[in-house]
């Protein structure tokens, strides 16, 4: 398989999945939580063309909705995916970085958690309608654009690789979630150690790829500059990832997929030039491809 397969894992947009629906009122705000549990849709990997679901997460929800208590609910919710994820192949249950590099949990297509909860009379048939039509208008909704074109798509249009343009990760958010898993010190508003060591690391691993690859693969923030931002290519976001969180679950998954004996072999893999074959570009901003908005739907209980 090699690291091209790991694109298949990863969303259209970048390593970061972008939300497309939002699903809320299934319970009172309790007095120890400040926000009211809520569930989301996110983008699903390159490839696939439905929204996916965090299970675990969504039956935890669905069930204090018809009131247990919410250890009890997580506890079932395990319980009911480790029963599920047996009939979900690797690929269909990836595991989607959402902004916690600490917890990248596996994800499944809305429509698997549905017909599971279906067929297993968890939750009341109300509820499992209410998450298929809001899975049904998700779809029919235009989700993402291109910045600079302006070009929209639905779930159902976004191309099956990610577009040249969209393969440039811009490191604002995810060295900073990374580092605070290692270096407990850390403060935002500054660079993290280990990005400053890893850069120093990469810097001629990137300058050695552009010579053999005659493009740009990596742009260093000048850092003097409040206006500028590093960004590079999505496999080197990755070596960063599996350089400074080796032992993670994510990286883990990133290795099965693919099909590499150990971490660092994916390393390995990841700066070597012979697998850049999939276009890309190294351009600003504006060339991104971004959410214009997630649907939103609130359950209404009945009396």
């Amino acid at each position: 398989m090699g690291v091209e397969a790991i694109l298949k894992a990863l969303p259209i947009t970048g390593i970061e999945a972008q939300w497309v629906a939002l699903l809320t009122g299934f319970t009172h705000q309790e007095p120890v939580e400040l926000l009211e549990p809520d569930i989301t849709f996110i983008e699903p990997p390159a490839g696939q063309h439905v929204p996916y679901i965090d299970p675990v997460e969504a039956i935890s929800v669905l069930l204090r909705s018809e009131g247990i208590p919410k250890g009890k609910a997580e506890e079932i919710a395990n319980e009911k995916f480790m029963v599920l994820r047996q009939f979900i192949p690797l690929i269909d249950r990836p595991r989607i970085y959402e902004n916690n590099a600490d917890n990248v949990t596996e994800c499944i297509p809305v429509n698997r958690l549905v017909d599971f909860l279906e067929q297993d009379s968890l939750v009341s048939k109300r509820l499992v309608d209410f998450i298929r039509c809001a899975e049904e208008q998700t779809l029919k909704n235009c989700v993402f654009r291109h910045l600079r074109t302006g070009e929209c798509w639905r779930l159902a249009e976004l191309p099956d690789i990610p577009p040249p343009s969209a393969m440039a990760e811009f490191f604002v958010g995810l060295p900073q979630d990374i580092a605070w898993q290692v270096e407990p010190e850390f403060e935002g508003g500054r660079w993290p150690m280990t990005l400053l060591s890893w850069r120093r690391f990469i810097k001629p691993v990137a300058r050695h790829l552009k010579k053999l690859l005659r493009k740009e693969v990596y742009h260093f923030q000048k850092m003097d500059s409040e206006h500028d931002d590093d960004f590079c290519h999505r496999f080197l976001a990755l070596h960063y990832w599996c350089s400074i969180l080796p032992d993670s679950d994510y990286v883990k998954f990133l290795v099965e997929v693919a099909e590499l004996p150990d971490v660092e072999t994916l390393k390995r893999e990841l700066i070597n030039p012979q697998n850049y074959s999939v276009p890309f570009e190294m351009r600003g901003f504006g060339e991104n491809i971004e959410p214009i908005s997630f649907c939103r739907f609130k359950w209404q209980k009945p009396f």
